[in-house]
């Protein structure tokens, strides 16, 4: 990027603003620092050039951000590989286990055409968010049943359907 003493010229950042929007397309740039979006850019140009890869997913921060960074921008499905061992500690098992389980019910409500939602996993309970304005279509009987099948056939005993609809945060409302 060209300085003129320095400062970016409008067309620059113009060109700037438009290159990270493409590049984060499920990430608002606004709240990443200038030095964390680049490495996060950079991140999502990699993904983007990989063909099949393959993520040890440990169920930590930094295994599920790139699982979900990938997820977020490629087209191409990981393999997401967990390997339980006697040096992971079984509640990071579990953990792990739980997240995949969530990501799965969020598949589900992905390929029945919902623009945004979230599964909440309270134990056996499932807790679904959608957007109050897809809450009808959540709730017609062919679409609740095929949902609530999926989401028994993953171990969710109960399924919910959180009245106030998709919200970020919502599990931090208690705290």
């Amino acid at each position: 990027m060209t300085q003129n003493k320095g400062r970016t010229t409008e067309k620059e950042s113009k060109e700037r603003k438009e290159r990270e929007a493409r590049v984060f397309s499920n990430v608002n740039p606004a709240s990443l620092d200038t030095a964390l979006g680049c490495k996060y850019g950079r991140l999502i140009e990699l993904i983007r050039s990989s063909e099949r890869t393959a993520i040890a997913f440990s169920g930590g921060v930094d295994s599920t951000f790139l699982l979900k960074a990938w997820k977020d921008s490629s087209d191409i499905p990981p393999l997401a590989v967990f390997v339980r061992s006697e040096i992971i500690p079984e509640r990071e098992a579990r953990e792990a286990e739980e997240l995949r389980r969530v990501e799965r019910a969020e598949e589900i409500l992905h390929d029945r055409g919902f623009s945004q939602y979230r599964v909440r996993c309270h134990r056996d309970v499932a807790r679904i968010e959608v957007p109050p304005g897809e809450m009808s279509r959540l709730l017609e009987p062919d679409v609740r049943d095929n949902v609530l099948q999926q989401l028994r056939d993953l171990g969710f005993a109960y399924v919910t359907v959180d009245l106030q609809g998709y919200r970020t945060g919502s599990l931090n409302e208690t705290l």
